[in-house]
């Protein structure tokens, strides 16, 4: 099984660019949610019957904190409970299920579950004893306004021909954008100037799009080059350490059972440098080699486009116990994706990641 583990992180290492993350509890396998709910949808999928949240089983409030530590990267200790409700849905997927997704139509027990950081809010269902779990939603300390809601749902909508109401917003945070929102035309110079807005995703038809918006939605824009045709596209909110000034990019993987992981950092002067951690934190000799200034120069051409993903994460919305989880770095951002999708990333990220599985692997 050691063995085996090593060898997958090692191909993924040299085949499609490799990071990954010693924040994980690998321990805890969970499932990625096939559908999300938007912030603003109703509860009508299930039936009600509150009860005290210490009555609620221990194994599911760990679960569902483990869940969003392994997702985030937020340490469980940060992590905490508020509220638990004793819940039945209506259906196996437990009333989350995607237009694609075959749900068991029996009703199933089990509880909504909302945790915290201080900052953000998540809000997960689970079955009886916390085995299933899908998230809900997640909001930041102010949750998006109607009004801006609706206008980014419009706009989606004129841009995917989808109907209103088979698209949902699944994450929405603040931030505070340049004179071009955050996304370049290309034609212009970009004002640099402070305009309070919003990152939205939203999902429909299994795709998800990414939105940037003024603080009241009245100018909005497309991220085109962050469009996935995945359903588990969400935001980072863990903090990854920044690259020394010498280091151009670096790449971790990690997952499985086995606690390996593999850190491959390319500095500006070509030498590209792989490392292979332990579970225990020791290390092998790290493996160096390289590369032409040629090639330097060229992946720098190709990271141009690479702040378009910052802080975005790219995984698969089916069940993936044994993902490996890779995390790209470079001097402008830090973006994430499971190895199961790497085939349905943006094309801008997938020349991304082709370009540095070439470099690793010379």
């Amino acid at each position: 099984m050691r063995h085996s583990s090593v060898s997958r992180l090692a191909s993924i290492a040299c085949l499609t660019t490799v990071v990954l993350t010693a924040q994980f509890e690998l321990a805890a396998a969970f499932p990625f949610p096939f559908n999300l709910n938007g912030l603003h949808s109703s509860q009508n999928s299930s039936s009600t019957n509150e009860r005290e949240q210490s009555q609620a089983p221990r194994s599911v409030r760990i679960r569902v904190r483990r869940t969003i530590a392994r997702e985030t990267g937020i340490p469980a200790s940060r992590l905490r409970v508020v509220t638990v409700t004793e819940q039945t849905w209506q259906d196996g997927c437990l009333g989350l299920g995607g237009p694609a997704e075959l749900c068991t139509t029996a009703l199933v027990p089990g509880w909504r579950v909302t945790v915290t950081d201080g900052s953000q809010t998540w809000i997960y269902r689970t079955d009886s004893t916390g085995q299933v779990i899908r998230q809900e939603s997640q909001t930041g300390q102010t949750a998006l306004p109607e009004e801006v809601s609706d206008r980014i749902l419009a706009a989606a909508s004129r841009e995917s021909g989808i109907p209103v109401e088979r698209l949902r917003i699944t994450y929405a945070e603040e931030k505070t954008w340049d004179g071009c929102l955050g996304i370049e035309t290309g034609t212009a110079m970009c004002p640099q100037i402070a305009i309070f807005g919003w990152r939205v995703v939203v999902f429909g038809n299994g795709k998800s799009w990414v939105y940037h918006s003024n603080g009241d939605g009245s100018e909005i824009r497309l991220n085109r080059f962050a469009t996935a045709s995945l359903d588990g596209v969400r935001f980072l909110s863990g903090l990854t350490a920044p690259l020394e000034d010498q280091v151009l990019f670096r790449s971790t993987a990690s997952g499985d059972i086995a606690g390996y992981t593999y850190e491959t950092v390319l500095l500006k002067s070509g030498q590209v440098i792989r490392s292979l951690l332990r579970a225990d934190q020791s290390t092998f000799s790290p493996h160096i080699h390289q590369v032409s200034k040629a090639q330097v120069q060229q992946f720098e051409k190709l990271l141009q486009r690479f702040q378009a993903f910052d802080r975005l994460s790219y995984a698969s919305g089916q069940p993936t116990a044994d993902a490996i989880t890779i995390t790209l770095t470079s001097q402008t951002g830090t973006t994430q994706y499971v190895d199961f999708v790497a085939n349905q990333l943006p094309p801008d990220l997938l020349a991304i990641v082709q370009a540095w599985g070439a470099i690793v692997a010379s």
